[in-house]
């Protein structure tokens, strides 16, 4: 857990506590403050699961993050890494946050969690089982995938990754992303449990591939230490 908190990075607390109090606050409204223990105890005896890229990890990251203090015994905090799936407990609470690997939803030659830089992206377009059976008998269920779509081009593929007399052909940004959200919602329709489960799903969402409006190619958050403090830029999201 320590290596996903803010200050071990380098973070400075006061400016990035500004920017997002201050800053990147609601405005027009008062929102109660966070409690994590009240949190918890929503979750008690449930399983949350954020399903996505790296934007949906970062949100799960950040919800740890927020957390984290309200669980003072490191005893009663567990994190495992199995493969696409990273689990955090609070053991205190029987609860389980959850992360899943699962960047276009359907099977995909990016589905290893480490190593899914590829050059040509392959879609098993009509194919989820292997992913969902991971998270199906979750409580809460919060989805994130766009941006991996946002390539112009990917192959679509029907039968194994193998088989050399598969069928596959390219298409359009649109049509794959309306192919793969069929796919999934339709596999939802049939195996979710709605009286059990809850479910979000984001679509566009900030992605930390640019660092501010600095006009530098390639430049990205990694290893800044201080927020963004251009005059309008957090107004202009």
């Amino acid at each position: 857990m320590e290596k996903l908190q803010r200050l071990s990075h380098g973070y400075r607390s006061v400016g990035f506590m500004l920017v997002m109090v201050v800053i990147m606050g609601p405005h027009g409204c008062d929102l109660p403050r966070f409690n994590g223990t009240a949190l918890l105890e929503k979750l008690r005896n449930k399983r949350a699961v954020f399903v996505g890229d790296s934007v949906g990890k970062n949100h799960w990251v950040s919800l740890l993050c927020l957390i984290d203090s309200w669980i003072p015994d490191p005893s009663h905090k567990v994190s495992e890494w199995h493969g696409s799936l990273i689990t955090f407990r609070a053991s205190e609470f029987n609860a389980s946050i959850d992360f899943y690997w699962e960047p276009v939803l359907v099977e995909s030659n990016c589905d290893d969690p480490v190593h899914h830089r590829v050059s040509d992206r392959i879609l098993k377009i009509e194919s989820i089982e292997k992913h969902a059976k991971q998270w199906i008998d979750a409580d809460l269920l919060v989805f994130d995938s766009y941006t991996w779509w946002l390539v112009p081009n990917m192959t679509l593929l029907w039968g194994s990754f193998e088989n050399p007399n598969r069928t596959s052909i390219e298409s359009g940004r649109v049509k794959r992303y309306e192919m793969a959200l069929k796919t999934w919602s339709n596999w939802l329709e049939t195996h979710l449990n709605r009286t059990k489960t809850r479910m979000f799903f984001i679509s566009a969402s900030p992605d930390h591939k640019e660092y501010g409006d600095t006009g530098e190619i390639g430049k990205t958050c990694y290893n800044e230490t201080e927020p963004i403090m251009e005059q309008g830029y957090w107004n202009d999201l």
